[in-house]
């Protein structure tokens, strides 16, 4: 900034604006009123600078980058709608000028991205957004409108990302275009992909093991081939050039899609290579081998391999987890609640309850399954009982659009197993469908619990006497897992024994 004033009157403008911006959005020092008034101030710098030159096609970008970033408690309640419409308005003018501009672009998908998602309050109404929060919003828009609305949103993030894409064929590009698709199209995101990777090829960046995390809810054999693949051809140093914060958290999802078919050395591999990307937590210092340890012992517990050393790996990692004080460590907690959960299911140990419990703080959703769980440890079967009649229906589970969480429609299912229903613990793993899995998470053991419940359901169905329907299960699991590393062919054994056995012509001793 010493020598601005000897630029032009232009390029002088841009950059004091472009200062103002840069402190609201980097001065971590700031309080939230300052922080306000310094967008505030670059929002006003900007919209002289295109009071200027309404043809100013990057003042205009930077108007809109000054109103999109300027969040005010991040919820659509706030005025943080209001200044993604200006936002919008800034960005379709500064592509109305240059078409070419793609950093426009990236930010319009993400505001219609949010606007188009199903549980979102955000309502696109023209280029006009607008918050079911508001009594009137949700009278103008209900039914068929909202429906045709939330569309509308979707279309307009996959013709912007497609531009995007167009303008600037990089990996961010068509990412974008695969997240526009994403829940409601896996497929389309996965056909987008492949087709990324295939014209990207060594510029692909983190696109492979993306595409193998999108075949989970399409083709889950696909899936585990994929992250085979991509492992085999990673570059660490490639993939550390790529930047982004989400690298960490892809490779190790990657882990899961590994361990979903069985392929434990593959995972191990997708840690390792997470690691060498990122050595350190940002901002902590702390290797991130420790974690890819810590994970991957969890993972090996979720995929059936149960050892001592395994649960030392773990619980010495619970422990520390549990000395980190203030919010980090709260915030650190909760982001790796389902490993307490694994231990609890695998150990049956109930000091991962207690744990399970104190870490989830004044959380007070409910869990019923833990406490079923809780009780069956502590002999308890009346009390488990009454607790196994609050779970969840399947039935409203399969037609609501929220998520599905594996982990504990498993311990669910395990549950009422355990206390003899076996119809009503086979509806309970029927549910578990990977095109509803959580987004990306740096440990969501969700896959590989998925595949084994494909195990244990056609025990159950064999049970059960529905001889179909439990060769289905094992044929299917025994195809996912027909390369599992040699700790996990017990369970490939079960499964091949289990198809002879239910494809014999013997009559069927159902359980009743």
């Amino acid at each position: 900034m010493r020598n601005a004033g000897r630029l032009p009157a232009r390029e002088r403008a841009l950059l004091d604006a472009y200062a103002a911006f840069s402190t609201a959005m980097y001065g971590s020092e700031a309080t939230d009123s300052v922080r306000d008034a310094r967008f505030v101030d670059a929002q006003r710098k900007y919209a002289a600078a295109v009071a200027r030159d309404s043809g100013d096609a990057e003042a205009w970008y930077g108007l809109g980058d000054a109103y999109f970033h300027h969040t005010t408690g991040g919820g659509p309640d706030s005025t943080t709608r209001d200044h993604w419409t200006k936002s919008l308005a800034a960005f379709n003018r500064t592509l109305a000028l240059d078409s070419t501009f793609h950093l426009a672009y990236s930010h319009k998908v993400q505001i219609y991205q949010q606007a188009a998602g199903p549980n979102a309050a955000l309502v696109l109404d023209g280029e006009t957004l607008r918050s079911l929060g508001d009594a009137a919003t949700r009278q103008a828009f209900q039914g068929p409108r909202l429906t045709a609305a939330k569309e509308r949103a979707r279309q307009l993030a996959v013709r912007d990302a497609r531009a995007w894409a167009a303008a600037d064929p990089v990996p961010p590009a068509y990412m974008a275009v695969a997240q526009a698709y994403i829940p409601a199209y896996w497929d389309s995101a996965a056909a987008v992909l492949d087709d990324a990777v295939r014209r990207l090829g060594p510029d692909a960046g983190l696109l492979p093991f993306v595409r193998s995390v999108v075949l989970v809810r399409t083709d889950a054999s696909r899936a585990v081939a994929s992250v085979h693949d991509a492992l085999a051809t990673s570059d660490s140093a490639a993939l550390t050039r790529v930047g982004g914060s989400d690298r960490f958290a892809m490779l190790m999802a990657t882990m899961q899609v590994a361990a979903l078919g069985g392929r434990l050395s593959d995972a191990d591999r997708a840690g390792r290579l997470a690691a060498a990307v990122q050595p350190t937590i940002p901002g902590a210092g702390t290797p991130t081998s420790l974690l890819v340890q810590w994970y991957g012992a969890a993972t090996r517990v979720a995929a059936g391999v149960s050892t001592p050393a395994l649960r030392g790996t773990i619980d010495g990692g619970l422990a520390g987890l549990d000395r980190i004080p203030g919010r980090f460590g709260d915030g650190a907690r909760r982001q790796s609640l389902m490993v307490p959960y694994v231990a609890m299911a695998a150990f049956r140990d109930r000091k991962y309850v207690d744990m399970m419990r104190r870490w989830r703080g004044a959380d007070t959703t409910a869990w019923p399954e833990v406490d079923a769980f809780d009780a069956l440890l502590a002999g308890d079967t009346a009390r488990a009982r009454v607790a196994a009649q609050r779970f969840p229906s399947p039935d409203s589970a399969r037609a609501a659009s929220f998520g599905i969480n594996a982990p504990r429609w498993v311990v669910r299912a395990e549950v009422l197993t355990a206390l003899g229903d076996t119809r009503r613990a086979v509806a309970m793993y029927e549910v578990i469908d990977p095109k509803r899995f959580p987004d990306v998470q740096i440990f969501d053991p969700s896959p590989v619990l998925w595949a084994r419940s494909l195990l244990a359901r056609a025990r159950l169905y064999e049970q059960l006497g529905q001889r179909a329907e439990a060769a289905a299960a094992y044929q299917r699991f025994a195809a996912l897992w027909k390369d599992a590393d040699p700790a996990l062919q017990p369970q490939l054994r079960e499964a091949q024994a289990g198809l002879a056995r239910v494809r014999d012509v013997g009559p069927a001793t159902p359980v009743r």
